[in-house]
């Protein structure tokens, strides 16, 4: 434990070390530097490791060698040239009054999310772990993943859960929380410590964001607040559930609405799951409220979207700058860190670079620079995605739309927000056109960002980007957030500088912008952990499992392959980092994998065909309820007769497979 804290320690003072390097001309706030050293001390001491560790193919000796040169660099150039910024908090107290009420909002907003963050894994009673039903298949990912890079001996960046098959996830989150895991860390806080630092940073960095743009920290609060709560017309339902249930029981049965919500009001459909079935309903609303939809059970989201703001301050500040080509050495590392982050930023970039055409040539070098680090991981990527080969990308018009004219969807599941976007978008336009307001729509708007926002509104909705088209979402969101932060920001910052009316307006649009999801962000805090609806368990609530895995870790060697159930939490690789054969198939095939080769050698030698074990270095089978289940031809009588039974425990047993 006392290295995964060392660890975390050289990663803060790396990226102060290395933060100047970044903004020559001291352009970013005190308050920028903090949040951006702290994101990059992650981020490359994230990528160091990696490349040490496949290097040494030894995680424990590349974390190891990072600690022992970054701290005394990084202590050697403090002592010599301190650098961190100095902030005079007493004078901060001593002035405070309305002007700075942001801060108590921001807080506030902060310890909300962190509160969110707790309830997307955890600890129940006797210390078995549980996660919330939204996300509970994704975090069984995330540890199995975890699970495997931290225990790989040699290290090895592999599949956890299909043998052979590439690693197309955006896994560094997951590999930092590794780092954390094979220092004896608990896989809890191992998980949550990346998740809580990057996901801090993504909201503080949104928020710094919407100052420089908005220059105005009540209105960032009000962007911020926007891009995580805003949601669409689903709090139509809830005022129809609210009448029912007066109509049922009187105030009684307000309460008990209340209390208890009978719909999430951003997840208003039958096709998407990730709810109780007495959930669904036909309204096709599919835009879950962004905090909980991609900054909390989505872990790699978070460091895109830290990584995609930081960028954009960068690109706000040095845009016209020839210093500005720096910055590629960060969104080099995007794809790794999370894809639909650097495809968002590639189309951001391609859509605003004519409007930048003066600077050219540091952007060539930014773009060549980006390119340079990017291709090898896309590269990696390709070869093993069929959704970058060949098979998935594909006109799609309309996201999810299937039920109404795709204005009508968009409506009920942007809201407030896309008309308000669209508003300014075409009142800008159009007294654009007229010469006496030119001057002004120039100086109060965004022009160009306010073009990105429109491409990536419209590229996600004309093409399919996953096998899964509501994965698109992940690049709507930064439609989203150009969206609030460059357009609807501009239409609250006319309406409150307006009398009495305009404040209303705001307060009025704010409001309804973000009831459907307040009202479930609320309803995720407020639910009992111990809800078995809303909150499941994973194997290790299995004393049976338990003992299994434990015999696994003590008995065989960490990358030895197991055939095992196509469960989310096999066992093996779940609670003892072995991976397994085969796992979950809707992982692989939202990753765009090609997993039908695994699945019939599988059949194959369920069925007695150990000779294809050996092939694919099958090293034991786990024989249980829950391989017979996903494998109804297994042929228990030939496994037994060519295998050794070298564990039992109740109707599970490991089986040795003894290849020549």
């Amino acid at each position: 434990m006392l290295f995964s804290f060392l660890f975390l320690f050289a990663q803060l003072a790396f990226g102060f070390l290395v933060f100047d390097f970044f903004d020559p001309q001291k352009r970013f706030s005190h308050f920028e530097r903090v949040l951006a050293s702290v994101l990059l001390g992650g981020l490359f001491s994230g990528f160091l490791v990696l490349v040490l560790a496949l290097w040494w193919q030894s995680l424990s000796l590349a974390v190891l060698v990072f600690i022992s040169l970054s701290l005394p660099i990084a202590a050697f150039r403090f002592l010599k040239k301190p650098s961190l910024p100095k902030i005079n908090l007493s004078g901060f107290y001593r002035h405070f009054s309305r002007q700075n009420i942001w801060v108590v909002f921001l807080l506030a907003l902060m310890v909300l999310y962190w509160l969110l963050l707790s309830t997307v894994l955890f600890r129940a009673g006797g210390g078995t772990l549980r996660g919330a039903l939204v996300g509970w298949g994704d975090i069984a990912l995330h540890l199995n993943m975890i699970e495997r890079m931290a225990t790989a001996q040699p290290f090895v960046i592999d599949h956890p859960v299909a043998a052979g098959v590439h690693l197309v996830y955006p896994f560094l989150i997951n590999f930092i929380s590794a780092i954390f895991r094979s220092f004896g860390l608990d896989i809890v806080l191992a998980f949550q410590i990346p998740l809580f630092i990057f996901g801090s940073l993504s909201l503080l960095l949104v928020f710094a964001l919407a100052d420089r743009v908005l220059r105005s920290k009540n209105l960032a609060i009000l962007a911020l607040i926007l891009v995580i709560l805003g949601s669409g017309l689903g709090f139509k339902v809830f005022f129809e559930d609210l009448q029912k249930g007066y109509q049922r029981n009187g105030f009684i049965g307000l309460s008990t609405i209340l209390a208890d919500p009978p719909h999430e009001y951003t997840h208003l459909d039958n096709r998407t799951g990730g709810k109780p079935a007495e959930k669904d309903t036909n309204d096709n609303i599919v835009w879950i409220v962004p905090v909980i939809s991609f900054l909390s059970h989505q872990r790699s989201f978070p460091l895109g979207l830290a990584i995609f703001s930081f960028l954009l301050l960068g690109l706000l500040l040095y845009d016209q700058d020839r210093q500005f080509w720096r910055f590629g050495l960060v969104a080099g590392l995007l794809p790794l860190s999370h894809a639909h982050s650097f495809l968002a930023f590639f189309f951001l970039m391609a859509s605003l670079f004519w409007f930048f055409l003066s600077n050219w040539k540091a952007w060539f070098k930014f773009g060549l620079l980006t390119a340079l680090l990017a291709l090898p991981q896309i590269i990696y990527l390709k070869a093993g995605s069929q959704v970058l080969s060949s098979g998935f990308i594909r006109p799609w018009f309309g996201w999810m739309t299937t039920d109404s004219n795709p204005f009508v969807f968009w409506s009920k599941n942007f809201g407030l927000v896309f008309w308000g976007w669209l508003l300014v978008l075409v009142l800008g336009f159009v007294l654009f056109l007229i010469p006496r307001f030119r001057a002004r729509i120039k100086e109060r708007l965004s022009a160009e960002f306010l073009f990105a926002s429109l491409v990536l509104f419209i590229l996600p909705n004309l093409f399919l980007f996953q096998p899964w088209p509501f994965d698109n979402n992940k690049i709507l969101f930064y439609w989203w957030l150009l969206a609030i932060i460059f357009g609807v920001g501009s239409l609250l910052s006319f309406l409150w500088q307006q009398r009495v009316w305009g404040k209303l307006a705001l307060i009025s649009f704010v409001f309804l912008a973000i009831l459907a999801g307040s009202l479930d962000f609320a309803a995720r805090l407020g639910r009992p952990r111990n809800s078995n609806s809303h909150y499941y368990g994973y194997s290790d609530s299995n004393k049976d499992k338990v003992a299994s895995a434990s015999w696994i870790r003590d008995n065989t060697k960490p990358n030895d392959l197991f055939l095992t159930s196509r469960d989310v939490d096999p066992l093996s690789v779940f609670l003892a980092g072995r991976p397994v054969y085969l796992g979950f198939e809707g992982w692989l095939w939202t990753e765009g994998l090609d997993y039908s080769r695994n699945r019939m050698v599988a059949e194959s030698v369920v069925a007695g065909d150990l000779k294809k074990a050996c092939d694919e270095k099958i090293a034991y089978i786990l024989l249980d309820d829950d391989l017979r289940r996903d494998y109804p031809r297994v042929d228990e009588k030939k496994l037994l007769e060519k295998t050794q039974v070298v564990f039992a425990s109740g109707n599970r047993q490991i089986l040795k497979i003894a290849c020549q």
